[in-house]
């Protein structure tokens, strides 16, 4: 009989490791955006621009990763904040296409969420996001906002 409990309890330890383990590889939530507050901190002359950015979003399913689109970027600070209070994240680009994501210190719950990031990145050199160039002696700034364009300077 002991050697039964022993068996079990190892069965169930197992089951529980792979749960764990299945749950920790799936795929990053993706979050459906509701607002955007954006803060820019843009001088021209500078090779950088700063951000701050808060998106309220609403999240379908529990998890413990969330899927961003952003290229380029520099966060300094990630977070997300519920009523549970903020749980730090870690901001990692995934690819060269503009897909990102955060890892959460623990998981968040489905609903109502803000994603809190503080970044910088480089101008661009063409015209595509937040660029700079320089005539007549003067630095300026500009955008070209497609879609695709605007998460190098938004998020």
């Amino acid at each position: 009989m002991p050697f039964a409990l022993f068996r079990a309890a190892l069965l169930v330890s197992a089951a529980a490791t792979s749960v764990t383990a299945a749950s920790a590889k799936s795929p990053p939530v993706t979050p459906r955006p509701l607002a955007y507050r954006l803060d820019l901190s843009v001088l021209p002359d500078r090779p950088r621009f700063a951000g701050h950015v808060e998106i309220d979003v609403d999240l379908p399913r529990a998890s413990s990763s969330i899927a961003i689109d952003g290229q380029a970027l520099h966060v300094t600070h990630a977070a997300l904040l519920q009523s549970g209070g903020e749980t730090a994240a870690a901001y990692r680009e995934t690819d060269a296409a503009g897909h990102a994501r955060l890892d959460l210190a623990r998981p968040a719950a489905a609903g109502r969420a803000t994603l809190v990031l503080d970044y910088d990145a480089a101008f661009g050199n063409e015209l595509a996001g937040l660029y700079h160039y320089k005539s007549g002696g003067n630095w300026y700034a500009t955008s070209q906002m497609e879609t695709r364009s605007a998460r190098r300077a938004f998020e």
